[in-house]
């Protein structure tokens, strides 16, 4: 991809939606205010965090954007599942430092299996009328 401001708005955003997943599983707002406030024991008795290594990412939505968030849950070690009206099949490639690459080949699954497998879930969709998850 070029770099071009669309470009860098697409990693971005992925970039935003992974890091609320690392804020929620290290509690970083608690941690923070307890570290601010010089409470250090209860820094390090409460918010050590799970680890995402191992852990199911599903991502309702599979274009430009669910595609980057999948490529940082690969990176860290997640397994990424994925839920797409358009698209059933995804090959991904993760571009190294060392001007290396891997491609993955993704199949899509059903929005419930998503929902039931998924330890996270982050979408990544167009607005909408009605809810996507929620009471129906």
């Amino acid at each position: 991809m070029k770099d071009t401001s669309f470009v860098k708005e697409i990693y971005a955003s992925s970039e935003y939606a992974f890091s609320l997943i690392l804020s929620v599983v290290r509690n970083l707002p608690q941690a923070s205010r307890s570290s601010l406030a010089y409470k250090w024991r209860e820094v390090e008795d409460n918010f050590r965090g799970v680890e995402l290594r191992g852990k199911n990412l599903g991502i309702v939505g599979f274009g430009r954007i669910g595609q980057e968030v999948a490529k940082i849950g690969i990176g860290v070690g997640m397994n990424v599942i994925f839920y797409d009206l358009h698209n059933k099949k995804a090959e991904i490639e993760i571009d190294f430092f060392d001007r290396s690459s891997k491609k993955f080949e993704l199949d899509s699954t059903t929005f419930d299996e998503l929902l039931k497998k998924s330890d996270f879930i982050s979408l990544h969709v167009p607005a909408q009328k009605d809810y996507i998850i929620g009471d129906k």
